[in-house]
């Protein structure tokens, strides 16, 4: 296991899935596409995914946490809401504009995705990216704003 807590294969599959996904959207991607870019069998697939939805998530989590942990390290800085702003701000053209893959697979979700799966998308992958920021958004709205509108005006 590596320090994301999968195995080698596991990130191998996370890693091929990502492209794929970005480029064809989740429902036109199937589990033997990946296997096959992985160089491995659907059954094998099948190991370390329980299905589809699961592997989208858990590759969506992936992608996104090594980001999380970086906004989350710039918004305990020491110094005032100004200096988190920055650090909001740049994660946003950092992740948006900075990161193709992501790029594309949050514009083919935010087109293609259906309610059950943004509503999933929005739990499981930004939810700890807006609770990173919550403090920060509430301290810079002061009160005036809600701080999921922030989050989202960000987004």
């Amino acid at each position: 296991m590596n320090s994301s807590g999968y195995s080698k294969t596991a990130v191998k599959i996370l890693e091929a899935s990502l492209p794929l996904f970005a480029a064809r959207g989740y429902n036109g991607v199937a589990m033997r596409d990946i296997a096959q870019t992985v160089g491995i069998t659907a059954a094998a697939l099948y190991n370390h995914f329980s299905g589809k939805e699961t592997l989208y998530f858990k590759a969506l989590e992936y992608a996104f946490a090594d980001k999380v942990d970086n906004l989350s390290a710039g918004l305990t800085i020491a110094g005032g809401s100004e200096e988190r702003l920055r650090h909001l701000i740049s994660f946003w053209i950092e992740i948006v504009g900075g990161d193709v893959i992501l790029r594309s697979l949050l514009q083919r979700e935010m087109s293609d995705a259906d309610e059950q799966r943004l509503r999933l998308l929005l739990d499981r992958v930004f939810l700890p990216v807006y609770e990173g920021s919550r403090a920060t958004l509430v301290e810079m709205s002061a009160g005036r704003m809600d701080a999921h509108v922030l989050f989202f005006f960000f987004f």
